[in-house]
């Protein structure tokens, strides 16, 4: 009894300490807001994945006319392919000075695809292609 609550604050502490370390390491660098910015938009994104998630299926009643295509695609992004493959890359890109909208754009389309993938391989229980495999251990 009252794990729950202890592990809601455990994940406040744990997240304000992604933000603690980030300015220790990168506050007087000229991608530091950038930085600040991705790792707060994907915070966000992945919170919304996961109460995407929770309410599409809820653990206590399964209803899958809740369930669609479209909808998995959207917990798939918000849940995993934002922070798994589109958070390195972005971060590597502003540290070493790519942050165009249009870059940053683009290589987002890509690699929330490539997210995509390599979700329903593992939802699939199928093994993911090597090289996919070897960019998830590299980033995860």
């Amino acid at each position: 009894e009252g794990i729950g609550l202890d592990a809601i604050n455990d994940s406040f502490l744990l997240e304000s300490s992604v933000y603690r370390v980030l300015k220790k390491y990168c506050g007087q660098r000229p991608y530091y807001v950038h930085l600040l910015e991705l790792f707060l938009q994907t915070a966000y994104q992945t919170e919304l994945g996961q109460m995407l998630d929770l309410i599409t299926a809820p653990i206590s009643k399964v209803d899958l006319s809740h369930f669609s295509e479209e909808r998995y695609k959207a917990i798939v992004k918000y849940k995993t392919a934002f922070y798994s493959f589109y958070l390195p890359v972005a971060a590597a890109m502003y540290m070493v000075g790519i942050d165009s909208k249009e870059e940053h754009e683009n290589a987002k389309a890509i690699l929330l695809e490539m997210g995509e993938y390599f979700q329903i391989q593992v939802g699939a229980l199928l093994p993911p292609p090597p090289r996919l495999c070897a960019a998830q251990q590299l980033w995860g």
